[in-house]
């Protein structure tokens, strides 16, 4: 999603990303963090127990990674995804994150 920012904007389905990387131990976050300074600067670190519940209320089977939960225009979850995302998926995201 974060290929597509521009592309949607123009398509009108202006996107606010939000990144959380999860992990087992902080320590591996820190580390991982340190490495990779290109890291958006939206994204947050978090310890996977610390999230799991979260991510099963969202809708989530909290096991596969990477999740993405797309909202619409006012903020309603409308989509929660597990797995990555591939290139015949933008149609289907900018629909949702549009809200139509």
């Amino acid at each position: 999603i974060r290929e597509w920012q521009g592309r949607l904007a123009k398509d009108g389905a202006d996107v606010n990303l939000q990144f959380l990387s999860v992990d087992e131990k902080a320590e591996t976050l820190a580390t991982w963090k340190a490495q990779h300074a290109d890291a958006p600067p939206t994204m947050r670190t978090a310890v996977y127990a610390d999230v799991k519940p979260w991510l099963l209320e969202m809708g989530s089977d909290g096991s596969t990674v990477p999740v993405q939960i797309l909202a619409d225009p006012e903020g309603k979850v409308r989509c929660v995804r597990s797995g990555a995302l591939e290139k015949d998926h933008y149609e289907a995201i900018r629909k949702v994150v549009k809200g139509g």
